[in-house]
């Protein structure tokens, strides 16, 4: 989408692709509704906080990454051993830069819901929790990011034709830069594209169920027999 050199700096100043300038209220309205999206989305399937999900994330990542083969790109990419490396948490801590307490009480939160465990020092990810219902979510959510690498795709496209398309923010047609091209700009309920998801790109937020972030109530029950993970971190 934009050059690989588009991150050196001249003269004190990142140098960027002209069209990002030209497009920025479109490109950013897109971002923002994809991440929004996304992260309302992670609480309401999996049923926890933001501060959970983020640990939980990085006990995932951490562990693995270390596995990965050097160099490795795409399917080369794949863990040289099965066994995921435990994370500690000073790793966590310093990455998520979450006090200390606050991550102590979230992985326990985790592992009491049944997706890490404790390792030595560290904790590992249970791979026999990645369920059905997880894998159908992260197939959905590789759908929305595809479909909104595309969308943005087709912003910078028509940006460099028409420098001034997107002055005028999402209220100038910013909120469908697809229009017109084949490409459709809103993402609806459960990733599916098209006119009437276009016509309102806060559809897949506002058609979904109640996120407990909105509504201080828990939306979908923790699996039997074990309290949901996370809690106030207050």
């Amino acid at each position: 989408m934009m050059p690989e050199d588009g991150d050196s700096a001249q003269n004190g100043r990142t140098a960027r692709d002209p069209r990002y300038d030209r497009a920025f209220a479109a490109l950013s309205f897109v971002m923002n509704r994809h991440f929004i999206d996304h992260l309302l989305r992670s609480m309401r399937e999996l049923d926890m906080d933001a501060e959970s999900l983020v640990l939980l994330g990085l006990v995932s990542h951490l562990g693995l990454a270390r596995l990965m083969t050097p160099g490795g790109a795409g399917g080369d990419a794949a863990p040289s051993r099965k066994e995921p490396q435990p994370v500690r948490l000073r790793d966590l801590t310093v990455v998520s830069r979450l006090p200390r307490e606050t991550i102590r009480r979230k992985l326990l939160g985790l592992r009491d819901a049944g997706y890490i465990e404790q390792r030595g020092r560290g904790w590992i990810l249970l791979p026999g929790r990645i369920d059905e219902r997880i894998r159908a979510f992260n197939y959905q959510t590789l759908r929305r990011l595809l479909t909104t690498a595309r969308e943005l795709e087709a912003v910078l496209v028509q940006a460099g034709r028409r420098p001034a398309a997107f002055m005028d923010g999402p209220a100038g047609g910013a909120a469908n830069p697809g229009h017109g091209t084949g490409q459709e700009a809103a993402i609806g309920p459960e990733g599916k594209t098209g006119p009437a998801a276009a016509a309102d790109p806060g559809k897949a937020l506002s058609s979904s169920p109640p996120c407990p972030a909105r509504t201080g109530r828990r939306t979908s029950r923790a699996p039997t027999g074990k309290p949901p993970p996370g809690g106030s971190s207050r």
